[in-house]
């Protein structure tokens, strides 16, 4: 795998910020937003359904009972577009943060700001766009690769786990 040269992208982060630090923070961030909002809601709730589904009468699954659907006599798990409702909530916190972040920043950078050496060095204002959007859309598309690779996880599991 290439090494990437983080001192090109210091074009594309805010002054006096590091690069590597920047880009890396962002890819971490919503990888663990993503993952973490699927693990509590979907694997959470299936494992919890498929148990009721499997003991059934048992108490501790009677919050999940509701879940279960009742086809031809027999109880079947709910189908899969019902256990992904609300799956990647961590996901949307997580882009609609950074969308608010960029325009704080770009608040900041244009108008708030009255700093002549700041100002100086920003230069014009395409550059101060770019600085301030580089790391919301990095964000952004990995919180979105990462949602598109977990529905293909969970859709694996729904199909593989599930009792017939």
């Amino acid at each position: 795998m290439k090494n990437i040269d983080y001192n090109k992208l210091k074009d594309y982060v805010l002054p006096g910020r590091d690069p590597k630090d920047t880009f890396q923070a962002s890819v971490i961030s919503a990888i663990i937003w993503t993952v973490f909002s699927d693990i509590t809601t979907f694997f959470v709730k299936y494992i919890n359904i498929r148990g009721a589904l499997l003991n059934y009468g048992s108490e501790d699954y009677n919050n999940y009972l509701w879940y279960l659907r009742e086809v031809n006599g027999k109880l079947m798990m709910p189908e899969f577009s019902t256990l992904m409702r609300f799956a990647f909530w961590g996901a949307d916190l997580y882009i609609t943060y950074r969308i608010i972040r960029a325009f704080m920043d770009m608040t900041y950078f244009t108008k708030d700001t009255k700093n002549i050496y700041l100002i100086r060095r920003l230069g014009e204002r395409a550059p101060v766009f770019k600085r301030c959007w580089t790391r919301a859309l990095i964000g952004i598309g990995t919180a979105l690769i990462c949602c598109l690779i977990l529905w293909g996880v969970n859709y694996l599991t729904y199909i593989c786990f599930t009792p017939k």
